[in-house]
């Protein structure tokens, strides 16, 4: 049996003019997670990177701490399949016609009749909407991709992966949390819906592992983060 862990990156940076770049927090939650494993002396056979700019950056503060321990992480290998879906794209896309029709979405964005103050809260609750109807085929996506062709994507790079690295192989994935809550759902045979509310959960640095053999797939730890210590380490986005 090989295994295969999928990471995802640390903590973006929401609410800045450029989203897809580690905060400062997001470079210490993944130099802590490469300390933890370079400490326990994890050598891994191959390590892949998302095409994400928060995906390399990952990548390379995992790196530095194994250097500072003497080791070193595989050069990465770039694997395009396990690019995030284009959520935010999609919920720009339509979300002036959904803010008139949904009454969920009118609330969540603060309509008349909206408790919610916090923009953050705001957000999340409206692209979760969003999401969620994604999911079910039920928006006018104008050429944005579809559920159905990010999952396929999201399931390509689990089969190259699995492929190339056969015979007891360690290997390391670095990508978002829609990839990996699809890896899971592969795993568990969970439905669609069901895969989105996992993917709600999935911290910063976080690892889920599997094992895998031919095109057995098996789940082992999902949301691992005991390298944290502090609460603050444990953050979504």
């Amino acid at each position: 049996m090989s295994t295969l862990f999928l990471v995802r990156h640390g903590q973006a940076s929401f609410g800045s003019d450029n989203y897809d770049q580690l905060s400062p927090l997001g470079e210490t939650q993944a130099h802590i997670l490469g300390r933890y494993w370079a400490t326990l002396g994890m050598k891994f056979d191959r390590v892949y990177v998302g095409p994400l700019q928060r995906h390399r950056q990952t990548y390379a503060a995992m790196a530095s701490a194994y250097r500072e321990q003497g080791l070193h992480l595989p050069e990465l290998g770039p694997l395009p399949e396990l690019d995030e879906h284009q959520g935010v794209e999609i919920m720009e896309h339509v979300l002036p016609k959904l803010a008139r029709q949904d009454p969920i979405i009118k609330a969540a964005i603060g309509m008349p009749g909206s408790a919610e103050p916090d923009a953050y809260k705001r957000h999340m609750k409206t692209f979760e909407r969003v999401m969620e109807l994604w999911v079910r085929d039920e928006l006018d996506l104008n050429g944005f991709q579809s559920w159905a062709n990010f999952q396929a994507q999201a399931r390509q790079a689990l089969k190259k992966i699995m492929a190339a690295n056969s015979g007891g192989k360690i290997v390391a994935a670095i990508t978002s949390t829609g990839p990996i809550a699809v890896a899971v759902g592969e795993a568990l045979s969970l439905d669609n819906e069901q895969i989105l509310d996992l993917s709600w959960n999935v911290r910063n640095a976080s690892y889920a592992e599997f094992k895998f053999s031919g095109k057995r797939l098996s789940l082992s730890t999902f949301n691992a983060a005991s390298h944290f210590q502090e609460a603050e380490l444990l953050t979504y986005v």
